[in-house]
């Protein structure tokens, strides 16, 4: 998670997310068995602002290392961010 201020902002741990909580949002997440990375980043994406109605945006990247592909050498990511009104 990234968190993005100016120098003239000061963030109060009352202002933040516990990455705590976050993890086990995540954990729960790959618990289910999904085809496609984008399906999720979306779920996870969802859960996380259910859990944290004050989100305003997310950035969420998911990279599989060793994808299925025949002939293939690398890894494969995908990106998926949102912004809450």
């Amino acid at each position: 998670m990234k968190v993005k201020t100016s120098k003239e902002d000061k963030v109060s741990i009352n202002d933040t997310i516990n990455y705590a909580d976050v993890y086990a949002v995540v954990k729960e997440i790959f618990k289910q068995r999904e085809d496609l990375l984008e399906t999720i980043c979306i779920n996870i994406a969802t859960a996380i602002k259910n859990k944290f109605p004050q989100l305003r945006k997310i950035s969420i990247q998911l990279i599989k290392l060793h994808p299925p592909i025949v002939a293939f050498v690398g890894s494969v990511s995908v990106t998926y961010e949102k912004k809450y009104k």
